[in-house]
Order: C-alpha cells, then structure tokens, then sequence
C-alpha cells in the first residue's frame, strides 16, 4: 500500500487392531463435525462483514492524498468510489515447502478493490481506515489467514513446472531424515483462520514503513502475528520498480497449528512435533512498464525465509518460499 494524496486511494494473500479402527473411524467424524462447527461460525462472521461492506460501498465517497500524475505513473491509486477490477495473465508459480505439497499456479491473478472514504475492499481484505493523511495512516481490517493455502491439494491440469527453480525436488543424502518426513496427505486437515488486524502507515516521498498486527478471531489456531515492512518506488515515464523487504514474526500458537503433529495427526505416524513461532524475513521486487493505456508488463518476484522450528516439522521439506510471476496485466 502507498501513501494516500489528493484524488487517489492506495493499494493496500494407526492402529491395527478392530477396535483401533473404530476408535478411529468414530475421531474423524467427530472431527467432520467440527470443522462444520467451524465453518459455520466463520460464514457467521464473514457474511455479516460483507453485507456491511456491500452497504458501506454504496454510501461512502473515497479521496486521495496523493499526486495526481504519480498515482497514474504507478498504478497504485484508483478513482474515488469506483471498484478497480484488473487481471494479469502470464506464467509463474509460488512455491510449496511442505512434504508433497504442490507449486501453487500463477497463470491468472485478479486484482479486484474498492476504496472510499474509510471502507475499502481489497483483494479479500475488509478494511476501515481511522487516520489518513500525507504523512501518516491507520487502519482496521478482516483477512483470511494465507498460511492454509499451503495445505490445499490442487493440481493444476493447465501448466506443468518441470525442474522449476522455484520448487526443487533435492533427494536428501540424510536417510534418517527421510524417514521421518511425514506427506501432509497423511495428516489432518488444517482449517482456513479469519483474522482481524491494525495496521499502521508513516510515508516519506518515495518510501513508506509498515507496521501491522493481526490475531485469529475464528478460534482456529488463536495465534498472532506482527510484521514490518519497508517499501521503496522509483517511478519512470512508462515504468515503475518497488523493493519491500520485511521482517514478520508468527506466534507460537500459529506455526505449531499449522506446521506441529498433535494427537490428531498421528493415526499412521506415532512421530508428534511441537513447533514454536519464530520471525521470518522476505523480500520483493514488483516491476511494471506500460505497453498502453490499459495494459502493462509485469515481473513480480519474491524470496521468505522460514525460522527453524517450522523448517523441522516433519512436514516440512524446504526452508523459504519462493515465488515468480512474469505476464502482462489489463485494468479495466
């Protein structure tokens, strides 16, 4: 997200034995039952939010902090009111660092966002913005957690990324270690999180510093975690480059949800891990450079590093997340 100036608001995701069998057999319903309880308490919380943004959208009247040229020379503002809907088509992938877990395909990313006076809608984040001005901003919002997206079995039928750089498949020369990785097919599902945040904007000319906290509100995992981030832009005539390098930290609570083995998990591995939180740097580079009024090119790249006690987890394999993205983007 930048700064918000003038007429433009900014862009802000076993047992063997019969008994045993039943004993199991009758967890797992007992567990499909709870995660119907759980999604019901989620659609419960997030249909209400998106009927009020629905209402919100209809009602409020959006401004800008920022200059006008610059806004449209970066592409990081849109009109006051009006829903932003763009969609980039191109080849890339982000990559998956648990055991089995698959590339997740960028081939067409949409870009969908509302901003107006306070409300906004962006890309699935609901938010309403407190403070606003050209030096500094505040904001509450709603996301869903990105962590359960790791855990998700799609494989896509209409790209294959043989040899990718991005998601390398290195055999281990450690057989012990082989041994004790266990395939996330294997364990129970991980549910998807809902969490309510603060976020806080301070702006420099080119730059600006983000300083965020966010919690789980569904009772999922009832983890936290906090981030800062930096982001500098150089803008051209018909091109712009960003680098944000950031610093997030993810609580005990969500790593060990997420990436631990509990009682759960271990109807054919006896193995249980407990996994702390820990912090976790990233950067990334956005390029764009205008091709004409309503399309662009875009390569958009980014490396995260993982902390220890999740790169331990039986289930998981690699130690970052990688991801890349090279297309051509339209805004309508």
């Amino acid at each position: 997200m930048t700064k918000i100036v003038n007429n433009c608001n900014p862009r802000m995701s076993k047992a063997t034995s019969f008994v045993n069998l039943v004993q199991q057999a009758h967890i797992k319903k007992i567990s499909v039952k709870i995660r119907a309880v759980k999604l019901a308490i989620q659609l419960l919380i997030l249909v209400p939010l998106l009927v009020a943004s629905a209402f919100l959208c209809a009602e409020e009247t959006a401004y800008s902090t920022e200059p006008e040229n610059q806004c449209e020379k970066s592409n990081t503002c849109i009109e006051k009111s009006n829903w932003q809907i763009g969609v980039a088509i191109g080849l890339g992938a982000k990559s998956n660092p648990l055991v089995d877990g698959d590339a997740l395909p960028q081939i067409i990313l949409l870009d969908i966002a509302w901003y107006g006076e306070n409300a906004y809608f962006d890309n699935g984040e609901l938010g309403y913005k407190f403070i606003q001005t050209e030096t500094a901003g505040l904001e509450s919002y709603v996301t869903l957690d990105r962590e359960r997206a790791f855990f998700s079995f799609w494989h896509p039928n209409n790209i294959v990324i043989a040899g990718s750089a991005l998601s390398p498949t290195v055999p281990s020369s450690d057989e012990t270690e082989q041994e004790t990785e266990i395939s996330i097919r294997q364990i129970e599902r991980r549910d998807w999180a809902v969490n309510a945040g603060l976020r806080m904007h301070l702006y420099g000319d080119d730059s600006e510093f983000t300083l965020s906290a966010e919690t789980d509100i569904s009772s999922v995992h009832k983890g936290y975690k906090v981030a800062m981030t930096y982001q500098h832009h150089w803008v051209g005539e018909d091109w712009s480059l960003m680098i944000r390098p950031s610093l997030i930290w993810k609580s005990d609570n969500l790593i060990n949800y997420y990436y631990g083995l509990s009682d759960q998990d271990v109807f054919v591995h006896s193995q249980s891990y407990q996994a702390k939180g820990g912090f976790q740097p990233a950067i990334s580079v956005l390029y764009t450079q205008q091709i004409n009024a309503d399309w662009q090119w875009i390569v958009n790249a980014s490396y995260q590093k993982l902390h220890s006690s999740m790169v331990n987890s039986p289930i998981v394999r690699r130690d970052n997340v990688s991801s890349l993205f090279i297309g051509a983007g339209y805004r309508f």
